[in-house]
């Protein structure tokens, strides 16, 4: 019987879905790898050192405990950057997270020359950031820029901008406004993924635009949206690209993130250990944020 039972299960690689399941761990494998070696073995690597006062000479260096993370939790720099880090977040759900989905329903509505709009929204992201933050730091320019050439003709005056505290925040989440980018394409592809008997059985009834957006749109994009608030989340924890080419974290530290922080304290103060260790921390933070998010997300729906 034992026999049997092995024979049984070995002939199954043999059937045609077995052979999918074999073909399908095979491709599989080399992402396994690539994420092992690029994404995981680093995180590991991270974690272990943040323990040592590193030594590139002398490799990990000298065991310290838990004195980098105490180095970390002490300092006022790292709460000021964390402040920066949710203001800036704060700033991006104002300014640019619901504005690829006005778009998308915009994009909806139309029946003719929906697939040229569409590119249209998307080209800009082939475009390099550093073109596109070059013209935006022009803008903000406090002699010549075009943002002070706006508020003085209607009378508000000049603002120092990227160079200003109170408005640096302001000014590098701004520019989100514009929309574009592949979540305006994730967004109409849902929605054109919704049933049209949904549709069709709205309009029978008598039910209008406002009706429609409300009760099918809306609740059919609801997924979507939720995928996007968390990629919107973790994107602001890890905010540097734009920050750095923009400001390099001033004035001061009035622009600083949590990721420019650490990327400061190892390359430029040369103090690898304590960067490791906030890098940790960065890491942990996301975990937990996400986590709840998607807790409550969830508990919602149920």
């Amino acid at each position: 019987m034992g026999k049997g039972l092995k024979k049984t299960g070995l002939s199954w690689f043999t059937t045609q879905a077995g052979k999918r399941c074999i073909w399908g761990i095979v491709f599989l494998i080399p992402i396994f790898l690539v994420l092992a070696i690029f994404q995981y073995f680093p995180i590991i690597q991270c974690i272990i050192q943040s323990f040592f006062q590193y030594r590139i000479t002398d490799l990990p260096g000298t065991f310290v405990g838990l004195d980098n993370y105490k180095a970390v939790f002490s300092s006022s720099l790292f709460y000021t950057y964390f402040k920066n880090t949710v203001v800036l977040y704060a700033f991006n759900m104002l300014f640019a997270f619901f504005v690829p989905i006005l778009q998308a329903l915009m994009l909806f509505q139309l029946t003719k020359s929906r697939g040229f709009f569409r590119y249209l929204y998307i080209f800009p992201t082939g475009i390099t950031a550093l073109a596109g933050l070059s013209v935006w730091k022009y803008v903000w320019e406090p002699e010549g820029g075009i943002a002070n050439f706006i508020t003085e003709a209607i009378g508000l005056g000049k603002f120092e901008w990227l160079y200003d505290e109170r408005t640096v925040k302001f000014c590098l989440r701004f520019p989100g406004i514009l929309g574009g980018g592949m979540a305006v394409v994730l967004y109409l592809v849902t929605m054109n993924n919704i049933s049209s008997e949904h549709f069709e059985a709205a309009r029978i009834d008598g039910a209008n635009s406002l009706q429609i957006l409300k009760h099918i749109i809306l609740p059919g994009i609801k997924g979507m949206v939720q995928i996007q608030l968390l990629l919107s989340l973790t994107g602001s924890l890890l905010a540097f690209e734009d920050v750095y080419m923009m400001t390099q974290g001033g004035p001061g530290y009035s622009s600083t993130t949590l990721v420019l922080g650490a990327y400061t304290k190892a390359f430029k103060e040369q103090n690898f250990g304590v960067a490791m260790a906030m890098a940790v921390v960065i890491l942990v933070c996301t975990v937990i944020i996400t986590s709840l998010v998607n807790y409550f997300v969830s508990r919602k729906e149920d």
